[in-house]
């Protein structure tokens, strides 16, 4: 059976390269292009992939993009929506990775920004497949749910009936802050110690 090509913007992030290690033993998937910020090749930023992947990072061009069948979006939240746009008018289909298409209009535009693409959110799929497996399947645009959010419904989803309330308490480390440099991720601040995330409004 012939792989699909695939494209993935923004390869050089944390989730776009475990994004990589997961397709590159898809039996149904192969990494045509990767698309990205930075320069150089995969390999040369990852050099674990050495000798597995060898690619360049090529201008995320819409154009050059758009030639694949599928796009997974591994973009920061408030980008995916400029790609996501023109990519669908050309019939390509997108995984989003953002938070970009995961919640209604008025959740998202309380908690980030103006949406710029409220067309395409009414009728993206949330990419929770214990839930949604059979909405994902026909699915042109899957809005993948956050680490959290899995968590918490697959957790929570068999006693939902029995349940009039919830609060969850949930803790992690620092892998999902991405890339960026703060103060917060240095070692010798997080190191045994323990940082609230935008309590009491936490989206």
């Amino acid at each position: 059976m012939e792989k699909v090509p695939v494209a993935i913007v923004g390869a050089t992030g944390y989730t776009g390269v475990e994004l990589i290690k997961l397709l590159l033993n898809h039996p149904k998937f192969q990494i045509g292009k990767l698309f990205g910020t930075s320069e150089g090749r995969i390999e040369e930023i990852y050099p674990g992939l050495e000798g597995v992947l060898n690619f360049p990072i090529e201008p995320a061009d819409i154009d050059e993009i758009a030639k694949f069948p599928l796009v997974f979006l591994a973009v920061p939240h408030k980008t995916a929506m400029g790609y996501v746009a023109p990519l669908r008018r050309r019939g390509v289909k997108v995984v989003d990775f953002s938070a970009d298409y995961r919640l209604q209009r008025g959740n998202y535009e309380k908690f980030y920004c103006a949406h710029t693409d409220p067309v395409n959110l009414e009728w993206a799929v949330y990419g929770l497949p214990e839930l949604f497996r059979e909405e994902i399947k026909g699915a042109e645009l899957v809005a993948n749910p956050g680490c959290y959010p899995t968590a918490a419904l697959l957790g929570l989803a068999p006693f939902l009936e029995y349940l009039d309330e919830v609060f969850i308490d949930a803790k992690s480390g620092v892998s999902g802050a991405g890339k960026k440099v703060s103060e917060v991720t240095h070692f010798c601040n997080v190191n045994e110690n323990f940082f609230p995330y935008n309590p009491a409004r936490h989206r």
